[in-house]
């Protein structure tokens, strides 16, 4: 071990200590992180959605047709649950969930 500090020298030790000690917090802050952004998801989420609405409102416009309801014609699983990857699947292969 005094190999190890006598090569590095003071600053050395410093500077390995200070990367332990942001190692360290970052492995604290981090789950706060992701739970925290969750929210912020959501958030985004139904802005694309809306963006979406827009879309397919715009697009039949464009196609001479007046849309009353565009929920229905931006994506059929707007308000629904959140749809699995194995929902996805099934319903792309053709299967019925």
């Amino acid at each position: 071990m005094e190999v190890f500090f006598s090569t590095l020298g003071a600053l050395g030790v410093w500077l390995v200590a200070l990367a332990v000690l942001a190692l360290a917090v970052m492995g604290l802050l981090m789950p706060l992180a992701v739970f925290g952004i969750k929210p912020l998801l959501r958030v985004l989420i139904e802005e694309q959605r809306r963006n979406n609405r827009l879309l397919a409102r715009q697009v039949l416009r464009d196609q001479g047709i007046e849309p009353e309801d565009v929920a229905g014609v931006a994506t059929s699983r707007d308000d629904g649950e959140p749809q699995t990857l194995q929902d996805f699947i099934r319903e792309r292969d053709g299967h019925k969930p």
